[in-house]
């Protein structure tokens, strides 16, 4: 029978896990750096595979702790943009529930209120009863716009400055996507420039990620001679814009938020 069209990007990862492979069982790779490189290669194909400001929506939701669905026709599609949430949110981390595949049987799991992210690859539709969570069709035939399965439900908020984030990112998003639509000639060349598309991306996104949380340490005071931080919310609200103060009413509340200026308001 006829055969679908090679992935390149699919290849070339594929070559990139057997030196990940070859490199662990030699000694040559701590199981940090392999973990990195194979997280760097599903934020490869999560970014080739959705609009920007999807891949935002994405981040936003995970760091203000909503309930996303990501639907797809593969346990790639979805397994890929689910794991991409954790270079996604660097400075930061995931604090809540990240599951890549939801087996059918056990989606009753949507409707815990809990925080979570979660692939599910559906051949049929099938009936969620939790009406707050928003869905988002990753397949390779390109969904449609993310949509809330409750019309009154709160929209997730867009990140800080987004506009102007948006402009630093299109670049990299697009370069990226023309290296998986039209990888250069050369296995070994291909997978350097993509590799670097995805450090340039994520470098810029990691940057104005961390202009965030500085904006967030700014308002806190430590009582003198004590190791006691206090952090004035009502300070940070005040001083930001009003199209921000959705996002920072959320964020301060949540895991991830909490589980960063642990370390970093006390440093």
């Amino acid at each position: 029978g006829a055969q679908s069209p090679a992935d390149p990007l699919r290849s070339r990862r594929s070559a990139l896990e057997a030196t990940v492979s070859g490199g662990v069982e030699k000694g040559k790779w701590h199981r940090e750096e392999a973990e990195a490189a194979e997280l760097h290669w599903a934020a490869a194909r999560a970014l080739a595979r959705l609009p920007l400001e999807w891949v935002l929506l994405v981040v936003s939701a995970a760091l203000t702790e909503q309930q996303v669905l990501l639907l797809g026709d593969s346990v790639s599609s979805v397994a890929d943009v689910v794991l991409s949430v954790i270079p996604l949110l660097r400075p930061f981390g995931y604090e809540s529930v990240l599951l890549p595949v939801l087996p059918l049987e056990m989606l009753e799991l949507l409707e815990a209120p809990v925080p979570f992210i979660v692939g599910c690859v559906l051949e049929t539709g099938v009936r969620v009863f939790n009406r707050d969570l928003i869905a988002v069709d990753v397949s390779s035939r390109g969904g449609a716009e993310p949509y809330y399965l409750d019309e009154v439900a709160t929209p997730i908020p867009p990140l800080p400055q987004q506009e102007a984030l948006v402009a630093a990112l299109e670049p990299h998003h697009e370069a990226l996507r023309q290296l998986v639509r039209a990888p250069p000639p050369g296995e070994e060349e291909g997978e350097g420039e993509l590799l670097q598309a995805v450090a340039a991306f994520l470098g810029v996104l990691r940057g104005h990620l961390c202009t965030i949380a500085a904006r967030v340490a700014a308002h806190r005071i430590t009582e003198q001679g004590s190791d006691v931080t206090i952090f004035l919310q009502s300070s940070l609200l005040a001083s930001a814009e009003e199209s921000e103060k959705s996002f920072f009413s959320l964020f301060v509340q949540a895991q991830c938020f909490e589980q960063f200026f642990q370390i970093s308001l006390r440093s």
